[in-house]
């Protein structure tokens, strides 16, 4: 486990020009390092059923290699999240060109995204929290494309029951599209292949997507299917059903109402006794299972293989801005964007 001397002091933040990390540990010995590149979560510290630890998210040794973070381990991505349709969207009459860094489409924001940014830094005391650390940015007019200055916070809070959550801020001066989710890779054994792992997931349908994994409009109802994720599934079976792999967007039972969290996944390791418990407020939920690692280098030399670890963005709907029919995710002058996602480490019962 990573000890306190490896991580910023609780004084002012220093200048942003170095990636530094820091460390939130609650009582128990749960510990989340967090860097400011690119507002990242780099470890998960969660004690298995034999008290052992393990580091439980992919990720990099080094702070500053996250802003080179092609496979987004960890990060804050925006200003949008998932694909935006041929790199352009319509609003308020104007045509807005975004850049295009996956094929003749826009992934995660583009190339000069969230995730490849320094952020600003700044400790938190915050009743109930063991410790709390929020990032903040300015996304200027026309970044990547998009239109409107856009202040955007990140806030991470480590609790005494093992939760982090991650609650996301943002205002703009111009309408604009917000869409904010963490891409952390999840692996509850802490190393090797994530495919032994179960998920469920509280989702009736999902997004159909084409060969660009871009949504068709169409909801497709999951009872009978391969991503019947109502009930516990073990990913390797999934994927002998499914050898592409999963990266879809799940339309979440649960309508968000007031901002409330509500339960929405469970991963579980059963060689571990590990599960991850996943609440959020949004609507939808990515689920990708590392379908592009191929021997990507990571922490202490691992090698990450296909399928290493597994991603549980929350999120809003795919291409919101070029889909009418999918519920808005444009952020207006004067309104606040807010976003809230919890990932409990817990002991499976």
């Amino acid at each position: 486990m990573p000890d306190d001397a490896s991580s910023q002091s609780r004084g002012a933040a220093r200048p942003p020009e170095i990636a530094r990390r820091y460390t939130l540990r609650n009582r128990r010995g749960t510990t989340a390092v967090l860097t400011d590149a690119g507002a990242s979560l780099m470890e998960f510290w969660s004690v298995d059923r034999n008290g052992g630890w393990a580091d439980v998210v992919l990720g990099h040794d080094a702070p500053q290699a996250y802003l080179h973070n092609d496979n987004y381990f960890g990060c804050t991505v925006g200003r949008v999240a998932n694909r935006i349709s041929l790199s352009s969207f319509e609003c308020s009459g104007a045509r807005h060109t975004l850049t295009a860094n996956e094929g003749e489409h826009h992934l995660h924001g583009g190339a000069g995204g969230f995730s490849s940014r320094l952020w600003r830094a700044e400790w938190l005391d915050l009743p109930g929290a063991a410790g709390a650390l929020r990032f903040s940015l300015r996304s200027a007019d026309g970044e990547e494309g998009y239109p409107g200055n856009l202040d955007v916070s990140v806030t991470y809070q480590l609790d005494e029951q093992d939760a982090l959550c991650i609650d996301y801020r943002a205002s703009t001066d111009i309408t604009t599209p917000v869409n904010l989710t963490n891409h952390s890779y999840w692996n509850l054994t802490g190393e090797g292949s994530a495919l032994g792992h179960t998920l469920q997931v509280f989702a009736g349908e999902y997004l159909e997507v084409d060969a660009a994994l871009l949504p068709t409009g169409c909801r497709l109802g999951v009872a009978g299917d391969a991503f019947d994720f109502r009930y516990p599934l073990r990913l390797g079976d999934v994927l002998k059903q499914r050898p592409a792999g999963v990266d879809h967007c799940f339309v979440l039972n649960a309508a968000p109402r007031d901002n409330a969290l509500r339960d929405v996944a469970l991963l579980t390791d059963h060689s571990s006794g590990r599960c991850l418990q996943v609440a959020t407020t949004e609507p939808c939920l990515q689920v990708y299972s590392g379908n592009v690692l191929d021997r990507v280098e990571g922490k202490s030399g691992r090698l990450y293989a296909q399928h290493s670890g597994i991603c549980l963005e929350a999120q809003g709907y795919i291409n919101a801005p070029n889909r009418p029919e999918f519920p808005a995710i444009w952020l207006q002058p004067g309104e606040v964007y807010r976003q809230r996602t919890r990932y409990r480490c817990a002991l499976a019962e």
